[in-house]
């Protein structure tokens, strides 16, 4: 039996692909169930793979990339005062809008630069959350949008 977000994503891929309900059930059909709920667990998998195969070929559907774990600035241990690591993935994120400079060791010492000039401090590492808002505010002026 499916699970409930299973369920949701037959569904998603059925509207994304715009199956009516009579193309829908044949389908159901060639599994022997007249109900998605219906459908054991390795029916559900092949089901929904073949949905979703289908979806991307047509370019309606866009597999979704699974999360690879930590992400950067995670390993820092919280302290009062200091900037939180989403705090710093904001401030690169923005500088990477605004940067000329190319991606790597040069990229990194461009933006330890505009920090030492904004906040006066050496590195991102560095920053506080009273200099997190000043930064933002810079990087916004240079044309930087804020990714919801």
């Amino acid at each position: 039996m499916p699970t409930l977000e299973q369920i949701k994503k037959i569904h998603a891929l059925k509207r994304a692909l715009g199956l009516d309900d009579a193309t829908y059930r044949l389908r159901l059909e060639s599994y022997g169930a007249e109900s998605c709920k219906e459908l054991t667990d390795a029916q559900t998998s092949r089901f929904i793979e073949g949905l979703e195969r289908q979806a991307l070929d047509i370019g309606v559907w866009k597999q979704l990339k699974q999360p690879r774990g930590r992400k950067k600035y995670d390993n820092r241990k919280p302290t009062l005062g200091r900037a939180s690591a989403a705090q710093l993935r904001l401030v690169e994120a923005l500088f990477d809008q605004v940067a000329r400079a190319e991606k790597g060791d040069a990229r990194a010492a461009a933006l330890n630069k505009l920090i030492r000039r904004i906040v006066k401090k050496d590195k991102i590492e560095f920053l506080t959350d009273e200099d997190v808002p000043r930064l933002v505010k810079t990087l916004e002026a240079m044309g930087a949008e804020k990714v919801a």
